[in-house]
């Protein structure tokens, strides 16, 4: 993990769900990451179940 991470600056704002600088005085920026990944891009993850749970693919386990 990156101190100071970086990411493209191109991020919609009806993705951020907050924002305030830290300790250090970085800013920090609450992001709704789930709302950013694209419907096709989560899995099943219990195939055999009659409910299918979905998950993203950050929470992989």
């Amino acid at each position: 993990i990156q101190q100071t991470p970086t990411f493209p600056n191109n991020i919609p704002t009806e993705f951020i769900e907050g924002m305030y600088r830290d300790e250090q005085n970085q800013m920090v920026i609450l992001i709704d990451i789930e709302s950013l990944i694209q419907p096709e891009e989560w899995m099943a993850k219990d195939t055999q179940t009659t409910e299918t749970e979905l998950y993203s693919p950050l929470q992989r386990p």
